[in-house]
């Protein structure tokens, strides 16, 4: 992850697992990316995450996927 990357300022590192979406929880990547739109960008959520085994909580300020995130989806 690039460290200038929004996500690793706002907490997230490499290897975290997302869990919890505002404490629903995620069972796989789809189910992650179908919460993701539902919130404006510039709102805070709170992710639960796994991180080198230890569950630990992170808030992160929602932004618009950059032109290169959204070419990997594609």
């Amino acid at each position: 992850m690039d460290p200038r990357a929004d996500a690793a300022r706002s907490g997230l590192a490499r290897g975290d697992i997302i869990v919890s979406f505002n404490g629903s929880i995620v069972d796989d990547t789809y189910q992650f990316i179908r919460f993701s739109p539902t919130r404006q960008i510039g709102s805070t959520v709170t992710l639960g995450v796994l991180r080198q085994g230890r569950q630990e909580t992170v808030k992160v300020v929602v932004t618009q996927a950059s032109s290169r995130t959204s070419r990997r989806r594609m």
